[in-house]
């Protein structure tokens, strides 16, 4: 974003202002609190922190998200994967859906929020899961989202018509030339998926089926260069119609199919 702009980001919020009242008042005398306030933000960011964990909360499909350390940080690129999902539900008119490996709930929430369905969101993190619940109420859902702890589908039942995930995949062999802010700050337990990366979405490809309505839709966010690698796990495992979306960027990012009628 450019450091000016995350500067006037923790002004706002150190001094409680808008833009517009931040220039209006930018040569007035700003209280001692509150300019400390901003000064030991300043400092926090200086030593790579994410901005969004300094300012407690982030935008994710234009809904307010809480945000804190522990938990991955809610990215634009994940709005294609929501946007995919929540695209699916509406087609098919569908009612229930997973989110596996919710993290923050940013796309449970938006799902609920967007569509009207009920979200199962599971997490093997508790941390994950109460900031779900949080966000949830937040947004007014917290009646048709219900977070479930989980190492993917270990402890979850029932079957659902739609089933979303932004599972970890960084290749073990990327995790030195990651950006310092995510390698040191976010929590590697939802960034890395295994020597190749595909840990889970093989265990997802293999038992998904299980779990999905006959028909039901899984929907995945993918790394970079593994839409290929993933479509070919959902074709073994008995898919069909499967598709890949590129992001904002241009990258392969989103791989979904459809369970065949015949499963």
């Amino acid at each position: 974003m450019g450091a000016a702009h995350e500067a006037r980001i923790l002004a706002g919020r150190a001094f409680l202002m808008t833009d517009a009242e931040l220039i209006a008042k930018g040569r007035q005398e700003a209280p001692a609190e509150q300019a400390e306030n901003f000064w030991q933000m300043v400092q926090e960011r200086l030593s790579g922190v994410p901005l969004q964990y300094i300012i407690g909360e982030w935008a994710f499909m234009g809904l307010p998200m809480k945000v804190r350390k522990g938990v991955l940080i809610p990215r634009c690129d994940t709005e294609t994967v929501a946007g995919r999902a929540i695209g699916r539900i509406r087609e098919n008119r569908i009612h229930a859906a997973l989110d596996l490996c919710c993290g923050s709930g940013c796309i449970a929430v938006a799902i609920a929020k967007y569509t009207g369905a009920f979200v199962t969101a599971s997490d093997v993190s508790e941390d994950a899961l109460e900031l779900t619940r949080i966000n949830a109420e937040l947004n007014g859902v917290s009646e048709r989202v219900r977070a479930v702890r989980s190492d993917l589908f270990e402890s979850l039942s029932g079957s659902f018509g739609l089933i979303v995930s932004n599972p970890p995949y960084i290749p073990e062999e990327d995790i030195a030339s990651l950006d310092a802010e995510v390698r040191d700050h976010e929590p590697r337990l939802a960034l890395f998926g295994g020597a190749d990366g595909l840990d889970f979405y093989r265990r997802i490809a293999k038992d998904a089926p299980s779990f999905l309505q006959r028909g039901g839709w899984l929907v995945l966010e993918v790394g970079i260069g593994q839409a290929k690698d993933v479509e070919q796990l959902l074709a073994q495992a008995g898919f069909e119609e499967i598709q890949t979306s590129r992001d904002l960027s241009g990258v392969e990012r989103v791989v979904e199919g459809r369970l065949s009628e015949d499963r």
